[in-house]
């Protein structure tokens, strides 16, 4: 968040995380999703009202939570950000 921002959510644009323990889940419908290596995933979309808040999507993997959020976001946009971030391991 840039210095001038004082705490405010207008100059917010995203975020990228992941966490040992899963994410707080919102009171929002979830859409199931499909991502890379047939890891299956949760998109939440956003609200527009004075100002937009995030689309997110979240997922497991290997006992991990991971999720990304796109300020006004679509669902294609966050599949493809969440893919390029899946590292698919070849078979043994």
């Amino acid at each position: 968040m840039d210095k001038d921002c004082n705490g405010g959510n207008a100059w917010h644009v995203g975020h990228i995380g992941g966490s040992k323990t899963p994410f707080p889940r919102e009171d929002k419908p979830e859409v199931p999703v499909t991502l890379r290596g047939g890891i299956k995933g949760s998109f939440v979309d956003s609200d527009c009202g004075a100002h937009c808040d995030d689309a997110s999507l979240d997922w497991t993997e290997g006992g991990y939570y991971y999720g990304v959020s796109l300020k006004a976001g679509d669902k294609k946009t966050l599949i493809r950000m969440a893919n390029s971030s899946i590292q698919i391991r070849p078979e043994p």
